[in-house]
């Protein structure tokens, strides 16, 4: 059964991971309306919409870059034949 639900799941991370961000977003959400920390002085969706660019932002650096760097350096340390011997 164990095995039947992992690979269920890395055969759908892309829509498993969108499902847990946008279940805590909502969550976090709806937390902030009922129980605010502080009074607001900026709008909310301003607020919102800032947060939700810092994330498209952060998704873009990790996605992209951190993976082509990755790759960069493979190829450098393939180049220079480091690395375990197989």
């Amino acid at each position: 059964m164990a095995l039947g639900l992992n690979n269920f799941i890395l055969g759908h991370e892309p829509f498993v991971r969108l499902s847990f961000f946008l279940g805590i977003l909502v969550l976090m959400a709806v937390w902030e309306m009922l129980a605010p920390r502080r009074p607001l002085t900026t709008s909310k969706a301003s607020r919102w919409m800032s947060n939700l660019g810092i994330v498209a932002i952060d998704t873009f650096a990790v996605r992209l870059i951190l993976s082509a760097q990755a790759v960069g350096m493979a190829l450098f340390v393939e180049a220079h034949g480091w690395g375990m011997a197989y």
